[in-house]
């Protein structure tokens, strides 16, 4: 039963259980747009995945989650200027561990991405939030490519879903927490750890379908119902 608390600045928390993440702006929370588009159709792949794996799909999907954020967190010293040794220790589902040889092969794929790109970065790991439709989330990636500001959200999947792109396309319509409007030119998608091409990475660059994203918001409050993380009061020892 982990619950991670994230403090993004003051006033703003971010909060992620096993099956949900808010984010708690002042009094207010909101759900991540990840958890709304838990509610978007998984459609035949996903469906194939559940009966291979089984039993263990709640293992295996914890575990592909947890490699993620070790990446994303790898990646996130990097663009600030810093190093990744093969021996350090990075958090990825609440424990710090060393990264892995596919973890480390993805961080590099993306390091060789930056180089051959040279991109400027603009920010990265900022907190952003659209308070009319009611949600929020963790930008990735914005920078200067050539003469267009791009987004872009970092992925170590193989495929590019119809989820990432409503992904991008509703942090596209947020402001930042100081209340500035995100402005970008163009949407992407930047898969890194990537084995079906020579290079490591792919950038797969996508079209804003913000219209989608609100109707399924619609969807998650109907499902759901709360405006707050839920929360289950259990016995701190349990005993016969």
């Amino acid at each position: 039963m982990k619950i991670e608390y994230r403090t993004i600045k003051d006033g703003v928390l971010q909060i992620t259980t096993a099956d949900e993440r808010w984010y708690k702006v002042g009094e207010q929370f909101l759900p991540s747009a990840t958890f709304i588009l838990d509610s978007y159709p998984k459609g035949v792949g996903f469906t194939q995945w559940l009966k291979r794996n089984g039993e263990n799909s709640d293992f295996v999907s914890q575990e592909a989650m947890d490699r993620g954020s070790r990446v994303h967190r790898a990646v996130e010293v990097l663009v600030a200027g810093g190093t990744i040794k093969h021996d350090d220790k990075i958090s990825g589902g609440g424990d710090e561990v060393e990264l892995d040889a596919q973890e480390y092969g993805a961080v590099l794929s993306f390091q060789k991405w930056w180089e051959a790109t040279k991109p400027t970065l603009i920010s990265s790991e900022i907190t952003v939030m659209n308070l009319s439709v009611g949600y929020a989330g963790t930008v990735d990636l914005i920078l200067k490519i050539g003469d267009n500001t791009w987004l872009i959200d970092l992925k170590t999947s193989k495929e590019v879903y119809p989820s990432h792109e409503l992904q991008v396309s509703a942090y596209s319509h947020c402001t930042d927490l100081e209340g500035n409007a995100i402005q970008v030119d163009r949407l992407a998608i930047l898969q890194v750890g990537y084995t079906r091409n020579k290079n490591g990475y792919k950038l797969t660059e996508v079209k804003d379908d913000f219209e989608t994203f609100v109707a399924l918001k619609k969807v998650f409050d109907k499902e759901h119902g709360a405006d707050k993380p839920s929360q289950k009061d259990f016995p701190l020892e349990i005993a016969l």
